[in-house]
């Protein structure tokens, strides 16, 4: 019984981590849309950061393909931060 108790707690945390980085990518968007309205550094910095978050996120692994494409992205927002 006690292993099913555990089986739970971690298919409610892999909900809970999707969740989590739907949220991210969802920041994500709302920062893209309002360095649209008004670029500025700080917002280039916060996009950064979201990237960073949702590049280091414990689902990373299902977008390893991608990796590459996340750290041009980063690369290209750090150099907006300049």
């Amino acid at each position: 019984m006690q292993t099913s108790y555990l089986t739970n707690d971690i298919e409610d945390q892999n909900i809970h981590n999707e969740a989590d980085l739907e949220t991210l990518k969802s920041g994500l968007n709302f920062l893209f849309n309002r360095y649209l309205e008004h670029q500025s550094k700080a917002t280039a910095s916060k996009i950064v950061q979201q990237l960073v978050m949702i590049l280091k996120h414990d689902s990373g692994a299902d977008f390893s393909a991608d990796r590459c494409t996340f750290y041009r992205l980063i690369q290209h927002w750090r150099a907006k931060c300049i």
